[in-house]
Order: structure tokens, then C-alpha cells, then sequence
């Protein structure tokens, strides 16, 4: 019994020094809200939250190897050049990424990859490359792990209504062994069930970090993540990348739908391919298979469609690839090779005056076609089981047709996601709450957007007319 004993607490001693050495890392899924996700628990409280936190098993990703973008005649007028490139940047990010099966994530940092330039902080300037990054992320399908390490999923009051029993689940998975886990980038999380009443009236499980030193340390990621003004990320963390690995990997199989906007590729002038024709799908020769288990495309590449904004009329792009997938009648995958013709762009940025915020007194700061799901769980379960929520895919627009329509990912449409961002100018706030005196030395100043680093290098404001020296004259008058 002595001896059993020992090895009992070796076993458990190993497992302790193995959870203790074990990468803390970790990341959330981004998909459709569930019924059971209200604003009342803390979801989908302003219009701007894309989706809700996902289970294993329930993950949405992006089915197409190459997503397109570009800019209207707006956003060019208003950020220039310079605006341009910093967008091209934050793509260039995620260009860079590895196939997810060569994602080694110890090549990546495992803290903070958010830092602080003072000198945009101080003049409330918020920089567009890692606003888009951040939002880039989102669409791929991962949400802030730090918001849903902890949350709720129902809340109820005991039989006598004396006290209320609060359901907490997490909704933060361990890239590499999939388990629940309260670590991101790093930094363990606990909660507080906290209730609001304003502006919005909901209860949520608060993230609060188990040492309260690093409260002002969070090692926060990319995903979800909306920088504040002065802030600016480096580049994507491990969770991120571990992330975006876990969806795209070619072994995550589920049964999915081609989009309509995909079609066969035959070369032209091979003697199978009929005369005359360059794009076959579909014939009893020549079938295309659109339903059908699928691994993720390990990649996804952003491609810039150069085009005349002024016109909204971009040049045909044909990107061609192979499409590894078992058809649902069959026990052998097959590889078919697939075109897609994009002659719109799957994401439009483009610069609006989009006013106030519902709530408050704030502008907003951009707006974004809401994120399109296509729920494929009756697919991917055999009755009478029932995953309630997923997995599915993450749709974009055809890049086919007129006006940014047609098929999207999932065999569905969509149209493109217009990023809008928020042109309302240098906007000042004045409130007689506390202060009688409503004059330009007691305002109080919104952002700007700019561009910015770590480096001794000014930051870049936008408008192209509004200089940096402007602005600290005017934040000058006002001090």
C-alpha cells in the first residue's frame, strides 16, 4: 500500500511539473451568437460585436485560399498614400504567416505584443495598422481569448428568488492540447461576476488577472483586441498564431461547401477539355465536387486588386488552386483543381463621416459589414445528434458579379465586407456636467487617426492637411 501510494504521488507530481513547464497560451473562436448568448450575459451589446465565443467542435474559418482587397476613392482622399500603406502593412502581417502545418510557435512571441508610442497617446492618435490587424484577425475567426477565458452561460434564481446561482464556462482552448485554459499570452486569468446598469444593463464574468501586478500588464492579444490611442501592436502573439493554426490546419476536417464563385479549371487547348471552353463545371465529364469533407487550406493570402476607385471597376484576378476533398458518397479523397475569378474585392475599406456612437458622446471609430456565418452542423453530425452551433464557415463575397455580390464561402453570398472608417475630422467635446464653462480651453478632444511606431520617427496624422505641429498646437490651446 506504501509503495502504490509513492507511485501515486510521483504520477501526480509529474503531471504538476508538466502543467507548471507547459506553454500558458491560449484562444477563442469567433462565431454566430447562440440563443442562449444575450445581452443580458453580456453579449452583443453594441452592434459593432461580430459574434460569440465558440466550443471546440463548433469553429467557423475562412474556406478560400485568397481573399482580395481594396480601396475606394473615400479612403484614398482622406489617408492618401501613406493610409494605404499602412493597411497594406497589417495584410502583409498575415501574408507573411507560414502553412499552418509549418507553424512552429516558438517562433512567436508568447507576451505583449501591444506597446505604447507617449507622443500619439498624448495627442489621442490611433493607429490604422493595427486597428485593421486586429479586425483582419476577427474575420479569420478568432475572438478576444481575454474577454472569454471566462463567461457566462446562464444565470438563475434559486426556488425561493433569495439568491441568484451563476453559470461560468470558459471559452479559451490550449492550441496544442485543446483543453479549456485560463492562461493568454502568458498571463492567468480568474473572474468577478460583476452586474451593470449603465449605459447598458447586463451581468458578466469580469476578467481579472490572479496577481494583481499584472493588472496593468495584460499581455493582450491581437484577436478582438481595439487599441487605444497611442497604442500599436508589433505584430500577432503565439495565442494568435496558435489560433489561426488550430482553424486552418488541413488535418481539421469538416464536410463543407465549395462557394458558388469557385468553378473547374481546365486548361485551354488540353485535349479533355472541349473546345472552346476555359471554364468547365459542373458536366457529366467534367464534375465539380462542391459538397464534401475538406480540410482547412493551411493559408490564406490577401491579395490587393489594383482598380479605379473612382470608378469602383477593379481588374479580373483568376487565382487557381487544388482542392483536396471526399465527396459524401465516396471513402477516398481526391484532389480537383479549382479556379476562382474575382472581379470585386471580398473587403472594401472606405472613410465615412459615421457620426456618434449610439450610446455616449464619442464618434465612433469605424464601422464593418457584419461578419456572415454559414452554419454547417446539420452537416457534420449524424441524427438525432445536434450541435447547436457549428462548425461552419466564415463567408465573403463571390469577387464575381456586379456590386461586391453573389457566392461567398459555404456556397453562399454576402457581398463584400465594407471596413468604414470613421472621416467625422478633429471633433471636440464640450459638457456642461461639473463645468459651467463650455468654451474651446475646456473641451475635451477625440482621436485622430495616424500612423505610428516604437522608433524616434514622428507619427503620421490623417488627413494628409493635418500636420503633427498643427495638432500639438491646438492640443496646446486647450491644456
Amino acid at each position: 500500500m506504501t509503495r502504490m501510494r509513492q507511485l501515486i504521488l510521483n504520477l501526480i507530481a509529474v503531471v504538476a511539473l508538466a502543467v507548471s513547464t507547459s506553454p500558458a497560451r491560449a484562444f477563442s473562436m469567433l462565431g454566430p451568437f447562440t440563443p442562449w448568448q444575450t445581452s443580458a450575459l453580456g453579449y452583443s451589446l453594441v452592434a459593432t460585436d461580430p459574434g460569440g465565443p465558440m466550443d471546440i467542435g463548433e469553429d467557423y474559418r475562412l474556406t478560400l485560399p485568397v481573399i482580395t482587397y481594396g480601396f475606394d476613392e473615400s479612403f484614398i482622399s482622406f489617408f492618401g498614400t501613406d493610409g494605404v500603406a499602412a493597411v497594406d502593412a497589417a495584410f502583409a502581417v498575415l501574408n507573411n504567416l507560414p502553412a499552418a502545418s509549418q507553424i512552429n510557435l516558438a517562433n512567436y512571441p508568447a507576451g505583449n505584443a501591444a506597446l505604447v508610442n507617449f507622443q500619439a497617446q498624448a495627442l489621442g492618435i490611433r493607429d490604422i495598422k493595427s486597428t485593421v490587424l486586429s479586425l483582419l484577425v476577427e474575420q479569420m475567426g478568432l475572438a478576444n481569448p481575454v474577454r472569454y477565458t471566462w463567461t457566462l452561460r446562464d444565470l438563475q434564481p434559486n426556488a425561493n428568488n433569495t439568491a441568484t446561482n451563476y453559470w461560468v464556462v470558459r471559452r479559451n482552448f490550449d492550441p496544442v492540447s485543446k483543453f479549456y485554459s485560463s492562461f493568454v499570452n502568458g498571463t492567468l486569468y480568474t473572474y468577478r461576476i460583476r452586474n451593470f446598469t449603465t449605459p447598458l444593463a447586463y451581468t458578466d464574468a469580469v476578467e481579472q488577472t490572479s496577481d494583481p501586478a499584472q493588472e496593468n500588464d495584460r499581455h493582450l492579444p491581437v484577436a478582438g483586441s481595439v487599441p487605444a490611442p497611442g497604442q500599436f501592436f508589433t505584430g500577432l502573439t503565439q495565442d494568435d498564431v496558435g489560433g489561426l493554426k488550430f482553424l486552418l490546419s488541413s488535418t481539421r476536417y469538416h464536410v463543407e461547401t465549395l462557394s458558388t464563385s469557385v468553378s473547374n479549371y481546365i486548361v485551354l487547348g488540353s485535349p479533355w477539355t472541349p473546345f472552346g471552353y476555359t471554364n468547365v463545371g459542373g458536366g457529366t465529364n467534367f464534375p465539380l465536387i462542391t459538397q464534401g469533407i475538406r480540410g482547412g487550406v493551411e493559408k490564406i493570402t490577401f491579395q490587393k486588386l489594383q482598380f479605379d476607385s473612382l470608378l469602383g471597376l477593379p481588374g479580373a484576378v483568376t487565382n487557381v488552386w487544388t482542392d483536396r476533398v471526399r465527396s459524401l458518397t465516396n471513402i477516398y479523397f481526391t484532389n480537383q483543381v479549382v479556379q476562382r475569378i474575382s472581379t470585386n474585392v471580398d473587403i472594401l475599406f472606405a472613410a465615412e463621416d459615421l457620426g456618434l456612437a449610439p450610446i455616449g458622446f464619442v464618434p465612433l471609430t469605424l464601422t464593418r459589414t457584419p461578419m456572415t456565418f454559414a452554419n454547417n452542423a446539420a452537416l457534420n453530425q449524424t441524427p438525432p445528434a445536434t450541435l447547436l452551433n457549428g462548425p461552419g464557415e466564415i463567408q465573403v463575397a463571390a469577387g464575381g458579379g456586379g456590386g461586391g455580390g453573389g457566392g461567398g464561402g459555404g456556397g453562399g453570398g454576402g457581398g463584400a465586407v465594407l471596413i468604414s472608417f470613421n472621416r467625422i475630422g478633429e471633433f471636440i467635446v464640450n459638457s456642461n456636467f461639473q463645468n459651467p464653462f463650455l468654451d474651446e480651453a475646456n473641451a475635451t478632444r477625440s482621436f485622430v487617426w495616424g500612423s505610428f511606431d516604437g522608433t524616434a520617427r514622428p507619427p503620421t496624422v490623417y488627413p494628409n492637411s493635418l500636420s503633427l505641429q498643427l495638432l500639438e498646437q491646438q492640443i496646446g490651446l486647450r491644456r
